[in-house]
C-alpha cells in the first residue's frame, strides 16, 4: 500500500498543472466526439437475397449467382483449363458483379481470373498508364529464363 502512494505522489509531482488541464480538455472533447459519432450510426439488417443459384459438377467446374433486394448482383463460373503445355491445369474463372456506389453511381465489373491473374473490366476502372503498359509488354517479350537445376550431393 505504501509503494502505491509513493508512486502516485511521484507521478503527480512530476506532472505539471497544465498537463492535467489539457488532458481533461482532450478527454472531454473525445467523449463529445464519440457521442456525436455514435448518434449518427444507423444499424440496418443485411439485405435479403432474392435470387440464388449454384451448381458444382463432378469435373470441378462450378457456377453460382445471387441477387439481393438492394440491387447487388454477382455471378461467376469456373473450370479447370490448360494454361500452356508446360504448366499444370489452373482454374479459369469468369464473372461479373454490380452494385450501387454510395453516391448513386451504378458500378458494374466483369472479370476473368486465370494464370494471368485477376483482370477486371469496368467503366469506373481507370485505364493502365502507358508506362505500365510498356513495362508489361517488355516483360511479356522478355520472359525470365528458368534457372538451371541445382543438384545437391549428399
Amino acid at each position: 500500500m505504501q509503494k502505491k502512494r509513493v508512486t502516485i505522489s511521484i507521478v503527480s509531482s512530476l506532472a505539471s498543472p497544465h498537463d492535467k488541464y489539457f488532458s481533461d480538455i482532450e478527454v472531454a472533447a473525445s467523449l463529445a466526439l464519440l457521442a456525436v459519432a455514435s448518434a449518427d450510426v444507423v444499424v440496418q439488417p443485411p439485405p435479403a437475397v432474392v435470387k440464388q443459384s449454384q451448381d458444382i459438377a463432378p469435373d470441378g467446374s462450378y457456377s453460382f449467382s445471387y441477387e439481393t433486394e438492394n440491387g447487388i448482383y454477382h455471378a461467376e463460373s469456373g473450370s479447370l483449363g490448360a494454361t500452356d503445355a508446360r504448366s499444370e491445369p489452373a482454374t479459369i474463372v469468369q464473372g461479373q458483379y454490380q452494385y450501387q456506389a454510395p453516391d448513386g453511381t451504378p458500378i458494374s465489373v466483369s472479370y476473368v481470373a486465370d494464370h494471368n491473374g485477376f483482370q477486371p473490366q469496368g467503366e469506373h476502372i481507370p485505364p493502365i498508364s502507358p508506362l505500365i503498359q510498356r513495362a508489361l509488354e517488355y516483360i511479356r517479350a522478355h520472359p525470365p529464363k528458368p534457372e538451371d537445376e541445382v543438384v545437391v550431393a549428399r
